[in-house]
């Protein structure tokens, strides 16, 4: 046994055995051998290389080192806090290391261990044929530190961006802590369980065994899924893509029922492979190209899934109605649910695609195409675009609530709504029938389409709505064309005559002949087979059983085409002793009923004439009152009467116009020329038209106007105020509650006006100037006037009071405001001026009512130059607003179904 000391400067090399002991003080340094005795390295002391074995300890306090060297078995480092243990091999030894000390670039093999307690450091090294790190979970392990072959590291935590922890064949990592900016690589061969995340990587390669690996409680964390490795729920426990971190899976890699979380992102690149199902619940966010064959992806509210492009047969997608897909993508197997908008296209299609699309929304920009050997179910175009070719299977698909949409039939496709109104072609909406394809028992609903092109087939029995259009181009096949609501629309886009059969042809449906110029009209012929256009260029045939049943007139549809239009050929009825009998069969003589008994036709006119060749042809629209608009059966079918005839209520004549609601009483717009019919009696009385109580003519003096035509309107005579037995009766107070009882029997309430109460007041100087207001204090406004200004022109906002209150206020004037005092302030005076109180024709004002205030009519001159002082210098110029507004703003967009006639 021998004790051995080293001091400072000596540098020793002996060989220990069992029972000697060694002491190496600060600046020494020992190459000894230890087999079986101990050594003491203190603070400053150093062991070069040297060897372990067979017993042989050393202990390395704080300050102290060792530098290479070999543990072998048998041999015990012992590492202290403050201890630094650099580039020793333990080839079968041991390497204990406590907490605060520091191994770098450690080597172990043959069963070699190091054992690191909390706080150490472990700084690079390799590890192989069953070398092992036994760490506490708080031991750092830093650099890069390459593990093969039966080696081990069990706990520690990989810390920071230059930790690189890469395990391989035969290797097992067990419960590490990848921290932030470290990586963790399992190889071909390598085993890792327990492993977390926790804002590192982990990488995975194929031929890796891995369990209950996975993300941690922090965030940014990112784990790699190679090609051949796969991700199964199991390795992830119940944490799987947690907030804040990335799951990715490589070309060739495959993900399994992996759950991802609010906030956590799955990555599956091209190529990767999903198996299972993969739920994305809301926040979360998942790239995938493809869902592969057995993969199924569900989409829940407020996810995120990017990237995808393919659903192979098989695999399934399922989002909900709020997902919104992007992009372009391939359905090979089963896509349920979500939104297409935004130039974002879903295509089933390809060589032996059978696929199933199902629940989808349509919507505006997106776009559904269903090709062969693809099955469309409950699908919905809600402004968007649905494409059905040949070979595709179809089960509910059908127009949404929205509009703007379309739907298109590829040649070899049939669209059939089976009765069912569900599959109505909806207001707003077009379907479009393709060479070859065919249309079978379709309804075109009020404002809906539909566009049948040349060699497209109609078969059955094609229903258009009143205000429904349907397009031909040809012969279409063999079905028929039912006009089935008053107002119909049927369109011939080409010079070739469909032969198909025109049903139900009633009053006021129209026939388009859109390449048939309305000029090149010579006559028209109508039987009880069908209608002959006759033209300058030929002659042109439809098949309208029932044609000559109904008068026409014909007008232009705006680009040269021709508008064939029907209306009651026999006239407005009115009621005789005898019954009902056409106007324009009435003759001078003949008796019809009123009120106080039948009464002799003293005299009949009627003129023909066409609303835009009138001077103000908006008063020259008539006014529709349709069927049972007053009451039930009141009028007892649709009448036309001129805006100014007169309808009677309690013995008084209110004018058509006042009673306009815009749903059961409208302005056609629709029929552009028309006749109006008078008669006369021996004296002004009213009489019962369509069953409903109007007035007969009264002469005017206009008697010189009239020629024969037939009838499609009423004109009344009330226009100069009634008569004594009949008197005009126009007040608000009357009227409005007339109005009032008659909309609330209409179905619908018509869009209303947007208004302001705003004059948007300025003034416009004789040089152009615009002067906005300086300040406004009750229903003062006042100006401020540049010298040598003479003149100023009011402007404001107009609204006539009939359309901004309601048409039954009898007041169409075209409002500005209505001014009161003027005055004009100069540095020396105030002058009031009074031109326009009393100036009868004074510009853009309206008539004089009062010697207190007059309105404008919106652009009204008012002269300043009253004295002569006034225009030399600047002045302020006041104004009295007694009354303005309302205005309207925006007019209402009235819907094709309130447009349409009948």
């Amino acid at each position: 046994m021998a004790n051995y000391s080293v001091s400072s400067g000596q540098v020793v090399s002996n060989t220990l055995v069992y029972g000697d002991i060694e002491t190496v003080s600060s600046g020494g340094a020992t190459q000894d051998q230890l087999n079986g005795g101990q050594r003491f390295v203190l603070s400053g002391g150093v062991v070069r290389n040297g060897t372990l074995n067979n017993g042989g300890k050393d202990y390395i306090s704080s300050g102290g080192s060792s530098y290479q060297g070999v543990i072998s078995s048998g041999g015990i480092r012992f590492a202290y806090s403050g201890a630094i243990v650099n580039n020793t091999f333990i080839q079968g030894g041991t390497v204990s290391a406590d907490p605060g000390a520091i191994v770098l670039a450690v080597y172990a093999y043959a069963s070699g261990i190091l054992s690191a307690g909390s706080g150490t450091i472990v700084s690079g090294g390799k590890l192989e044929n069953g070398g092992s790190i036994v760490a506490n979970s708080a031991t750092v392990l830093e650099g890069t530190i390459d593990v093969s072959s039966r080696s081990t590291v069990t706990n520690g935590t990989l810390t920071g961006s230059s930790a690189n922890l890469s395990a391989y064949n035969g290797a097992v990592i067990n419960t590490v802590n990848v921290g932030s900016g470290a990586r963790l690589y399992l190889g071909s061969g390598a085993t890792g369980s327990a492993n977390k995340v926790n804002g590192g990587t982990l990488e995975i390669a194929g031929g890796a065994s891995i369990s209950n690996n996975g993300f941690g409680s922090g965030t940014g964390g990112t784990i790699i899924i190679d090609s051949g490795a796969t991700w199964y729920n199991n390795n992830v426990g119940s944490l799987g893509v947690t907030s804040g971190n990335t799951l990715i899976i490589q070309s060739g890699g495959s993900v399994s029922a992996t759950p991802l979380s609010s906030g956590g992102t799955t990555v599956i690149a091209s190529g990767g492979r999903l198996i299972g199902t993969q739920t994305v619940v809301s926040g979360a966010t998942l790239s995938i190209n493809t869902v592969n064959s057995g993969g199924t992806v569900n989409v829940r509210d407020g996810s995120i899934v990017s990237g995808l492009t393919t659903v192979a047969s098989a695999g399934v997608f399922s989002a909900t109605s709020n997902y919104s897909y992007s992009g372009t993508i391939t359905n090979y197997g089963a896509v349920y649910g979500g939104t297409l908008s935004d130039s974002a296209e879903l295509i089933a299609s390809g060589s032996g695609a059978n696929s199933l699309t199902s629940g989808v929304s349509v919507e505006d920009g997106g776009r559904l195409y269903l090709g062969a050997g693809a099955t469309g179910s409950s699908n919905l175009v809600n402004g968007g675009t649905l494409e059905i070719a040949s070979g595709a299977t179809l089960n509910g698909n059908r127009f949404g609530s929205g509009t703007g949409g379309t739907i298109i039939i590829d040649s070899g496709a049939t669209w059939n709504n089976n009765g069912n109104a569900a599959y109505n072609v909806t207001s707003g909406n077009t379907l479009v029938i393709q060479s070859g394809a065919s249309v079978a028992g379709t309804v075109i609903a009020a404002g809906g389409t539909t566009v049948v092109a040349a060699g497209g087939v109609l078969s059955g029995t094609q229903t258009v709505s009143s205000g429904g259009t349907l397009v031909l181009n040809g012969t279409a096949g063999s079905g028929t064309v039912s006009l089935a609501g008053d107002g119909a629309n049927l369109v011939i886009s080409g010079t070739t005559m469909p032969t198909n059969t025109i049903s139900n042809w009633s009053p006021t449906d129209t026939i388009e002949l859109a390449s048939i110029p309305a000029a090149s009209v010579t006559s028209v012929g109508t039987t009880a087979n069908g209608i002959t256009f006759y033209t300058k260029n030929g002659n042109y045939s439809l098949n309208v059983p029932g044609a000559n049943s109904y008068g026409y007139t014909l007008s232009s549809d705006g680009t040269g085409g021709l508008i064939y239009t029907t209306c009651f050929a026999e006239g407005t009825l009115l009621m005789t002793p005898d019954g009902e009998a056409a106007v324009e069969t009435l003759v001078p003589g003949t008796l019809v009923m009123t009120p106080k008994g039948p009464m002799a036709v003293k005299w009949l006119g009627h003129r023909f004439i066409t609303v835009s060749s009138q001077p103000v042809p908006e008063e020259n629209w008539l006014v529709r009152i349709r069927a049972g608009a007053l009451a039930d059966g009141i009028p007892s079918r649709d009448l036309l009467v001129t805006q100014e005839h007169c309808m009677v209520f309690e013995g008084k004549l209110v004018p058509a116009r006042m009673l306009v609601n815009g749903v059961s009483v409208l302005i056609d717009r629709t029929i552009n020329s028309y006749t109006y019919y008078h008669v006369e009696l021996d004296r002004h009385e009213a009489v019962w038209a369509e069953n409903a109580l109007t007035e007969s003519y009264l002469d005017t003096g206009n008697r010189d106007q009239f020629e024969n035509h037939s009838v499609t309107a009423l004109f009344g005579g009330s226009k100069a105020g009634g008569s004594e037995t009949l008197p005009l009766e126009t007040s608000r107070a009357f009227v409005e509650p007339i109005h009032a009882r008659i909309a609330l029997r209409a179905a619908s309430v018509a869009p209303q006006p947007e208004l302001t109460t705003d004059p948007d007041l300025k003034l416009v100087t004789n040089a152009g100037q615009v002067i906005r207001p300086m300040r406004q204090t009750n229903d003062r406004i006042t100006f401020m006037i540049p010298a040598n200004v003479t003149t100023v022109r009011l402007v404001s906002r107009t609204s006539r009071p009939s359309d901004a209150i309601g048409p039954f206020v009898d007041d169409r004037r075209d409002l500005g405001v209505l001014v009161g005092e003027v005055s004009l302030l100069t540095s020396r005076q105030t002058v009031a001026l009074t031109t326009h109180l009393s100036e009868a024709d004074l510009s853009g004002w309206h008539g004089l009512e009062s010697s207190l205030y007059r309105w404008t009519s919106g652009n009204a001159e008012l002269p300043l130059q009253d004295s002569a002082t006034c225009g030399k210098e600047p002045s302020v110029l006041s104004l009295q607003i007694v009354s303005s507004g309302p205005y309207v703003l925006n007019a209402p967009v009235v819907p094709a179904e309130q447009r349409q006639v009948g």
